[in-house]
């Protein structure tokens, strides 16, 4: 089929998906039975997860609740089972991967296949970012989701320098917190405050996510997303102070539309954008309009990271050209910067299609990568 005819089908699908949503209005999808479905539910013991829980036993399921709190989670189990429902009660620490392990295989061993997981458990401080412990912080990704990267940037310092340029360099692991603290002190003595914060890097594994290891997932999110907050706690007090600064966060096209083969991916980019979003919205509350904040988007860019994108359309993005973007972008104090430019109008459009045709149209451009997942390999420390 040639590029026209599919243009043709595009539009026509397009017109297929707003005439089914019509009547979908109408005449609404009929529920599918869960009777006899066996449902676990985490995080069971109170609140949503509880009603969840309620809910689908009223329906005819038999429920596997877990909680970490033991008395709220019989509690739950209790009042279904007076409603003459069946259900199973496991105190499980969803934090910690070895006690999922654990409780999955006695589920398994009790109760058998499991057809609908409801995963639900969730931990919320809502605290300002200066005043949440790191435990806090590490815990919430822990439960919530689940922190940045090696900086070596010698030959960058040097071209820099050959530009008649200043530049320092530090040795710095970002994923660990006292290697910040230690490195960041040093910047303050050395250089002084830092106006401008740019949490720029990041890994890319790309491969099914039941074949990445639990490592390596970690590691996805311990370099994308955690350093922020590491950052942030060092640099963050002096502009608070001064009301003056910028923080540049540089997510990705995968934090707006999440990608097969980029699961630990998109949700790590994710979580940036919305952390971004969040301490913009801090920043004005405590009144610190001083200090802005940019998430850079971009498309594929032509770092390493992915090894074979897909894409009919469009070109792969040379860092040189995002770099310049997100710069013209953040001095204009643009909150998010979409590169190209061009997709940020696509964007917009796509949110008014119904979802079954996004994700026909996504397809039809050819968006999205190869596997490249390699579990027997250390992932590259590249810089996206």
């Amino acid at each position: 089929m040639n590029t026209f005819l599919e243009i043709i089908y595009l539009l026509f699908f397009l017109l297929y998906c707003y005439l089914e949503s019509i009547f979908r209005l109408v005449v609404p999808v009929k529920r599918k039975s869960v009777k006899g479905k066996i449902i676990l539910v985490t995080g069971a013991g109170h609140g949503i997860g509880k009603e969840f829980a309620l809910e689908f036993s009223r329906l005819g399921g038999i429920l596997v609740l877990w909680d970490i709190n033991k008395a709220n989670n019989d509690a739950t189990a209790d009042e279904i089972r007076e409603g003459g429902g069946t259900a199973y009660t496991y105190v499980c620490d969803v934090s910690k991967l070895d006690d999922i392990k654990r409780v999955s295989d006695q589920v398994y061993r009790d109760v058998g296949n499991v057809d609908i997981l409801v995963n639900n458990a969730g931990i919320l401080h809502g605290g300002e970012i200066l005043k949440i412990k790191e435990e806090d912080i590490r815990r919430t990704f822990d439960i919530n989701t689940m922190a940045h990267f090696w900086a070596n940037n010698d030959a960058t310092a040097d071209e820099i320098r050959e530009g008649g340029g200043t530049a320092y360099t530090y040795v710095c692991d970002v994923s660990k917190l006292d290697d910040i603290k230690r490195v960041s002190d040093q910047v303050y003595r050395d250089v002084g405050n830092v106006d401008i914060l740019v949490n720029n890097a990041g890994i890319l594994h790309g491969g099914e996510i039941l074949k990445i290891k639990e490592e390596d997932i970690r590691r996805t999110f311990d370099i994308n997303t955690m350093a922020h907050f590491w950052t942030l706690r060092e640099f963050l007090p002096s502009m608070l102070e001064r009301n003056e600064g910028h923080i540049i966060t540089v997510a990705s096209m995968a934090a707006k539309s999440g990608s097969a083969y980029l699961v630990d991916y998109s949700a790590s980019k994710f979580a940036v954008f919305g952390m971004t979003e969040a301490l913009s919205e801090e920043l004005h509350h405590l009144h610190k309009d001083g200090i802005k904040t940019t998430t850079v988007c971009p498309m594929f860019v032509d770092t390493g990271l992915t090894k074979y994108p897909q894409g009919r359309f469009g070109k792969i993005l040379s860092p040189k050209e995002v770099a310049l973007e997100a710069i013209d972008g953040a001095l204009k104090d643009h909150v998010v910067v979409m590169v190209p430019r061009s997709i940020q109008f696509n964007v917009a459009i796509g949110q008014l299609f119904p979802y079954r045709f996004r994700r026909s149209l996504k397809e039809f451009m050819g968006f999205g990568i190869l596997p490249q997942y390699e579990s027997s390999k250390a992932p590259d420390n590249k810089h996206s």
